[in-house]
């Protein structure tokens, strides 16, 4: 089946959700150079639940800022705009589904822990790396906040079926995009790369929420797919502790098309271990 196909039968079964328009308000403006961190800010500001949850995440540990911001207006001065871009798509995109719930066998808080941490570690890799690169780290960041957005939409719209796939899934301990396939005939990451479309995501991002999972001898001349992959597999081997699995995910292959060295590659993996994010 063609990925028109696919996206027709997900778009039949599925409504796919807007761009957050703060979301939607901000890339346009991060993306007009005669446009300043501190006009963002203020348009930020303009929304005080979002400058709320903005000034939770931009004072959290992770940015290790020496004074907390106060205000919208200072985050986006002391953090820059690519990292004020990826704190308001994290905010919005998990506001979107704030009313989701998941059941004993599907924990949302997990899944945005996981996201918002392989959105860090893709980030991280993709400045580690010396190969040329299409895209910027804040949009490796969106790849892997967005990597799994189509299990959410799934959770939200078809929840009983989606969650005994998950039970399902977790019993026979094979992968739940398999077992998507063949009970709705398309896949979260599928649905993913429907919702990144929509939302007039470069291509390049699309491609990686589509195929993440994909054999990496299908994905090898896709490096940011190839990032994104791998920072996923990074981070649920730190989630399990797996600790050697964590090298065996930077073999000859991947740290050729990357273009990283073995203390990069140490560098990630650290990286990875001592991440701490806060929702």
């Amino acid at each position: 089946m063609s990925l028109t196909q696919i996206s027709a039968r997900i778009r039949a079964n599925l409504k796919i959700p807007t761009i957050p328009e703060v979301v939607h308000r901000i890339m346009k403006l991060t993306q007009d150079p005669n446009v300043g961190t501190g006009e963002i800010g203020q348009a930020i500001a303009q929304d005080p639940e979002m400058s709320a949850k903005l000034l939770k995440v931009a004072n959290s540990a992770f940015y290790g800022l020496r004074t907390p911001c106060l205000s919208a207006e200072h985050a986006s001065t002391v953090l820059g705009m690519r990292v004020l871009k990826s704190i308001v798509s994290q905010v919005a995109v998990m506001d979107m589904f704030d009313s989701v719930e998941g059941g004993s066998a599907f924990d949302v808080r997990d899944l945005w822990e996981h996201s918002i941490r392989t959105g860090h570690v893709a980030s991280f890799l993709h400045r580690k790396s010396t190969a040329p690169s299409e895209i910027e780290s804040d949009e490796l960041y969106m790849c892997g906040l967005l990597h799994d957005i189509g299990k959410m939409v799934l959770l939200d719209q078809m929840k009983g079926e989606y969650l005994e796939v998950v039970e399902a899934s977790m019993k026979a301990n094979i992968p739940s995009y398999r077992l998507e396939q063949d009970r709705f005939g398309f896949t979260h990451t599928e649905v993913g790369g429907v919702l990144g479309s929509h939302w007039n995501l470069p291509e390049v991002v699309v491609d990686a929420i589509t195929r993440h999972h994909m054999d990496r001898r299908e994905i090898v001349e896709m490096p940011v797919t190839v990032t994104v992959a791998c920072a996923d597999q990074l981070v649920r081997c730190v989630e399990n502790e797996q600790w050697p699995a964590c090298y065996a995910i930077f073999d000859g292959d991947v740290k050729r098309l990357l273009g990283l060295s073995d203390g990069s590659v140490e560098e990630i993996i650290t990286f990875a271990k001592e991440l701490e994010v806060e929702l």
